[in-house]
């Protein structure tokens, strides 16, 4: 292999690796932000009327009561308005990593698989490119379905299970993390980083 295409292929496993990593730090936020909703969320309903003479409630004056829910529903919107912009994110990533992919696709110009595994070719990174563009595709699609089909059942009293499912669905999602060794999204990253090496 010339310096050339060795210099390219290199690009190409760190510009994957760059987007990887970004994908991971946007989805621990995201993930972060989705727990503070929730937490917001679950504390709102334990200031509700139904609980106010619950655990000292009944001792909050009206006044503190309102500006403590005032201030619950204000951090449950910020959570919410974040975890949209980080799931956009996350969309923009996934583009960027299926660009790099058709990108390389064409420059290797056949189907795209492991020749060698850890070997640093342009058809090895087309081949992980498309392998992690088409994981983290289906992962943002289910994400928006799951925000899109629960956000209108976490508020209110019998939400609490809801909201427990959807942190646990959001949290055990094999592409939301790269560090469990067998999942997915580690394999990819292994892969790119044993080429790197």
């Amino acid at each position: 292999m010339d310096a050339r295409v060795a210099t390219h292929a290199h690009r190409s496993f760190s510009r994957l690796q760059s987007l990887l990593r970004q994908w991971e730090a946007a989805d621990k936020v995201a993930t972060h932000k989705l727990q503070e909703l929730v937490d917001s969320l679950t504390r709102q309903d334990y200031l509700s009327p139904e609980h106010a003479g619950l655990l000292g409630v009944a001792g909050l004056n009206f006044q503190a009561l309102l500006s403590a829910r005032a201030t619950l529903e204000r951090r449950s919107l910020q959570a919410w308005a974040s975890l949209e912009k980080l799931q956009a994110e996350l969309s923009n990533i996934v583009d960027a990593v299926s660009m790099l992919s058709e990108e390389l696709q064409k420059e290797v110009g056949c189907a795209v698989f492991m020749k060698e595994a850890g070997a640093m070719t342009l058809s090895n990174a087309a081949h992980l490119a498309h392998k992690a563009a088409q994981m983290l595709r289906s992962e943002v699609q289910l994400r928006h379905s799951l925000l899109a089909t629960a956000m209108p059942g976490l508020r209110g009293r019998e939400a609490e299970e809801e909201r427990r499912r959807l942190l646990l669905v959001w949290m055990e999602r094999p592409f939301s993390s790269s560090e469990e060794v067998g999942d997915p999204l580690h394999s990819v990253n292994a892969a790119v980083m044993l080429a790197l090496s």
